[in-house]
């Protein structure tokens, strides 16, 4: 525990010139303002603000997955060819420790896009259908759901390098955006990157009383799937690392 806490530490530091921490306080903050300053004068249905707005955070996460993956890999890589994370002693403390780095920032970007956006809605709007808890229960919602597609952008990005992980990122979007729709209701529970964009308003309905049993049902259904996917993601990640020998320079 103390070798990935040291590990972790030195990922963070990595981050310093990065723009990576500055990117994921200013993005969640001018998205919350952008969406609240609308909210103000959109005569939209104030449940259907709230959904929408959790619905583009998830429908715009696999881009920002996909670019941050991308940008620690190539970090890796410039520093010494990924030999920092593949020379220690245990590969699978260094694969976790750079996953969990990725998490925590990303945690920590969507629960202030959470906080401020409920913190606005209520304080400055006056919306008082659901407490302040319930915005950040439902970013938690969101980060959990979006814990395997972080996994496979990361191996994405160090296996093949960030075009990959940026391409699929911006396919990903336009899947869940597209199975937001009609075409989506009887597939969605499958798709990972729908889990994201689906679970937020599904966790909304159900604390407003709105939740019809037909998607009650397949959320479980897709809540079963995710956790199963999460966990055989996170098993697969760390088995291909621990064995992998690095990809060459020019790949």
């Amino acid at each position: 525990m103390r070798q990935l806490v040291r590990y972790i530490k030195a990922d963070v530091m990595k981050t310093r010139r990065l723009g990576v921490r500055g990117a994921h306080g200013l993005v969640p903050a001018g998205t919350a303002a952008v969406f609240l300053t609308y909210y103000a004068f959109a005569p939209w249905n104030p449940v259907s603000k709230l959904e929408a707005y959790f619905q583009v955070l998830g429908v715009a996460l696999p881009i920002l997955l996909g670019v941050f993956s991308a940008i620690a890999a190539e970090q890796e890589t410039a520093s010494g060819v990924l030999q920092n994370m593949l020379s220690v002693p245990c590969r699978a403390v260094s694969f976790i420790s750079k996953l969990l780095q990725l998490l925590v920032f990303e945690a920590a970007a969507i629960f202030m896009a959470s906080g401020m956006f409920g913190a606005g809605n209520i304080c400055l709007l006056g919306r008082t259908e659901a407490g302040f808890w319930v915005y950040w229960k439902a970013g938690m919602v969101l980060f959990v759901s979006s814990i395997s597609l972080y996994t496979w952008h990361l191996f994405l990005s160090l296996r093949f390098g960030k075009g990959i992980s940026v391409g699929l990122g911006i396919v990903e979007s336009l899947v869940s955006a597209l199975l937001l729709t009609g075409l989506g209701t009887y597939i969605w529970m499958y798709v990972p990157c729908a889990w994201i964009s689906r679970f937020p308003g599904l966790y909304l309905q159900k604390y407003l009383g709105i939740l019809d049993p037909l998607s009650a049902v397949r959320g479980k259904t897709a809540a079963a799937v995710c956790v199963g996917f999460t966990i055989l993601s996170l098993l697969a990640g760390v088995l291909w690392f621990s064995r992998w020998d690095g990809r060459k320079i020019n790949d």
